[in-house]
């Protein structure tokens, strides 16, 4: 649910198509394309998870600005009307910022969150800023404001890729995620 291409600058190095090839080869059903802020590899992945039967999910992470902190989410697009909200984050955190810092403000979202589902985005993600800064309001904040925002459609990301604070970091996120019955998801590297 949170993969960049070449598309993701600096933090994407396979192109959409190679990347429904190896979910093909590993057996998986269905795959997202998240790139930051970017959607010009939208239509060749589609086309390709169409060819090798593989669910294409359309997503893209954006920098927002949450009760003072700033970080990336994962949008999902759930629908039609989900794609169109996204196209139109992009749009709005691209022309309203200067070149190559495109964000959002929290309101931003909020006018087009609909048919879209929400990942807290990991360690690049504002929750993450929050607890490393040991900021239990702040986190308390960020995730009620989000589960507002997204009601049904909002989960925690907990990635851990072997490190140790990471894994401090993600402890506490479960323990956030659990407190308030909202459902988290775990990806491990």
């Amino acid at each position: 649910l949170h993969c960049q291409s070449v598309f993701s600058l600096l933090d994407g190095a396979s192109t959409p198509e190679s990347l429904i090839e190896r979910a093909a080869s590993l057996g998986l059903h269905a795959l997202a394309l998240t790139d930051f802020n970017d959607m010009g590899g939208v239509v060749r992945f589609a086309e390709k998870a169409k060819a090798l039967s593989i669910k294409a999910i359309v997503g893209n992470q954006v920098h927002v600005s949450i009760d003072g902190y700033q970080g990336r989410l994962v949008l999902l697009a759930q629908s039609t009307i989900g794609y169109t909200n996204l196209s139109q984050l992009i749009t709005l955190a691209r022309m309203n910022c200067p070149r190559g810092f495109p964000s959002l403000t929290f309101a931003q979202l909020s006018v087009h969150s609909d048919g879209v589902f929400c990942l807290s985005g990991g360690p690049r993600g504002p929750l993450y800023h929050a607890l490393s800064s040991n900021d239990q309001l702040g986190c308390n904040r960020m995730i009620n404001s989000l589960k507002d925002l997204f009601p049904e459609r909002f989960a925690v990301e907990v990635v851990h890729h072997g490190l140790p604070a990471e894994m401090a970091y993600a402890i506490e996120a479960i323990k956030y995620a659990r407190e308030r019955k909202i459902p988290f998801l775990g990806i491990c590297f």
